[in-house]
C-alpha cells in the first residue's frame, strides 16, 4: 500500500518532465524551426529580403489562428488527444520543407510549424498543470517550460551546422522525427486529470478533490471580461509582445550597430538559452510566494532597465552588455512563456 502510494506521488514528476518534453518538442521543432535555417532558404530559392519576411508574417498568422482554436480543440478533445493536432502539423511542416520547390509551399511549411506551436505550447501545458497542481502552480510551469530553453540551445545550431552540410531535407528530416518520437513520447505519459490516476491535484485536500469530481469543467473556462479589461489586456500583450520577442534581435542589432563584433555578439546571444532555464522557474518560484501580478512587475521594471542600459551602451561598455544579456535571458522568455 505505502509502495503504491509512492508510486502515484513520483507521477507529479512523471507530469512535469512530459510537459518539458512536449514544450521542448513544440519550441525547437516549430518555434525555432525557421531561424536557423532561412539563410539557407534565402539561398537556395534565391528569395528576397521581402519574401524572407512575409514568410515571418504568414507565421505570425498561424500563429494567432492557432491560438483562436486552442478552447475548441482542448474543449472537445481533451488535451491527449487535441495534442494529436498540433504534432500533426509539425511533422507535416518539417516534412514539406523537405519537398519544398517553391515559395509557397514554403509559406505552408512554415504555416503548419506555427499551427504546431500555437497549438501545442504554453497552452496546454499550463491546462495540465492547472488540472493536477493547486499549490506551486508557478514553479512548476516554469520547470516545464525549461525544456524549450534545453532543446533551443543544444539543437539550434546542429540544425545550422546539419543544414549546411548536407541541406535543407537534412536537418528537416530529423525535426519531423523530433517532433513526432518526442511528442508521442509526451502524450504516452500525460493524463488529462489526476483522477484518471486514482490520484487528487497536488495540494488539494481530500474534500475538495471530491468536489472537483462532482462538477465537470471545461479545459479552458473564462470569464467574459469587460470592454476596459479587454483593452487593458490587449495592450499588456502587445507590450509584453514587442519587449520579449524583440529583445533579443534588438539587442544584437544595436550592439553591431555601435561597433561590436557580429561573431562575439552572436556568442553573448546565444546564453540567453541557458539563462531561460534558469529564469523561467525562477519566476514562476517568485510569483508563488509573492503573486503573478508582483512577479510580473519585478521582470518587467528589470527588462525595461536593461533596454535602458543597451540605449546607453558604448564600444567597450562589455559589462554592460553582459548585463543586458543576463537580464534579458532570464526575463524576456519566462514574461513571454511562464508570465
Amino acid at each position: 500500500m505505502s509502495e503504491d502510494k509512492t508510486t502515484r506521488k513520483s507521477y507529479y514528476y512523471v507530469i512535469i518532465a512530459a510537459c518539458g518534453i512536449l514544450l521542448g518538442v513544440v519550441f525547437m521543432g516549430q518555434a525555432n524551426l525557421y531561424s536557423p535555417i532561412a539563410p539557407f532558404l534565402r539561398e537556395s530559392f534565391g528569395l528576397s529580403y521581402t519574401q524572407t519576411s512575409i514568410i515571418s508574417t504568414v507565421q505570425n498568422l498561424c500563429s494567432v489562428l492557432a491560438t483562436l482554436m486552442i478552447t475548441t480543440v482542448y474543449d472537445k478533445l481533451g488535451v491527449r488527444r487535441g495534442l494529436l493536432v498540433p504534432l500533426i502539423c509539425g511533422v507535416a511542416g518539417a516534412l514539406m520543407f523537405c519537398v519544398a520547390s517553391n515559395f509557397v509551399m514554403l509559406c505552408i511549411a512554415a504555416g503548419l510549424g506555427y499551427l504546431c506551436f500555437g497549438l501545442g505550447g504554453m497552452m496546454p501545458a499550463s491546462l495540465i498543470m492547472n488540472r493536477w497542481f493547486v499549490k506551486r502552480k508557478g514553479l512548476v510551469l516554469g520547470l516545464c517550460s525549461a525544456g524549450s530553453g534545453v532543446t533551443g540551445m543544444l539543437l539550434s545550431g546542429w540544425l545550422a551546422t546539419r543544414v549546411a552540410e548536407h541541406g535543407i531535407a537534412a536537418g528537416e528530416i530529423v525535426v519531423a522525427a523530433f517532433v513526432g518520437v518526442g511528442g508521442l513520447l509526451a502524450i504516452l505519459f500525460l493524463r488529462n486529470t489526476p483522477e484518471e490516476m486514482g490520484m487528487r491535484p497536488y495540494g488539494a485536500d481530500e474534500g475538495a478533490s471530491a468536489q472537483v469530481k462532482k462538477k465537470k469543467t471545461g479545459y479552458v473556462s473564462v470569464k467574459p471580461l469587460s470592454a476596459q479589461s479587454k483593452f487593458l489586456f490587449g495592450a499588456a500583450v502587445v507590450c509584453c509582445g514587442f519587449t520579449g520577442f524583440g529583445a533579443i534581435p534588438n539587442f544584437t542589432m544595436a550592439a553591431t550597430a555601435i561597433g561590436y563584433d557580429p561573431v562575439f555578439i552572436g556568442g553573448l546571444a546565444g546564453m540567453t538559452g541557458a539563462l531561460a532555464i534558469v529564469g523561467k522557474p525562477l519566476y514562476g518560484a517568485l510569483a508563488d510566494a509573492i503573486g503573478a501580478f508582483k512577479a510580473n512587475f519585478v521582470y518587467m521594471t528589470l527588462v525595461a532597465a536593461a533596454d535602458l542600459l543597451l540605449f546607453l551602451a558604448r564600444p567597450g561598455m562589455d559589462l554592460s552588455l553582459y548585463a543586458v544579456v543576463v537580464i534579458f535571458g532570464m526575463g524576456c522568455y519566462a514574461i513571454t512563456t511562464v508570465g
